[in-house]
C-alpha cells in the first residue's frame, strides 16, 4: 500500500506498521518522520528489517549525487516481522 506520514508519531507508527503489513509498503511525508527520529530507517534495518530509502526518482539515496536534502524522499519497507 502506499500511505503518507502526516506527523512525526503517526509516521512512526505507519514504519512499524509496514513491518507487520502483508506486503509491501510506500511511505511519504518522510521528512515528518526523519525530524524526530534520524536514521530511523537504518537502525530498524540493522535490527533486521528491510527498508529502502528512495528519493523522487526512484533512485536511493546512495545513488543520488545530491541526496541529502531530497524533496519527496519515500521508505519502501518489506513485511519483516509478520
Amino acid at each position: 500500500a502506499k500511505v503518507c506520514a502526516t506527523d512525526l508519531r503517526a509516521g512512526a507508527a505507519l514504519v512499524l506498521a509496514a513491518l507487520a503489513a502483508e506486503s509491501e509498503t510506500e511511505i511519504t511525508g518522510v521528512h515528518h518522520i526523519d525530524r524526530g527520529y534520524v536514521g530511523i530507517d537504518r537502525k530498524l534495518c540493522a535490527l533486521g528489517a528491510e527498508i529502502r530509502r528512495l528519493e523522487d526518482d526512484g533512485q536511493t539515496a546512495e545513488e543520488t549525487a545530491d541526496a541529502k536534502h531530497a524533496e519527496l524522499p519515500r521508505l519502501v519497507v518489506q513485511p519483516t516481522w509478520a
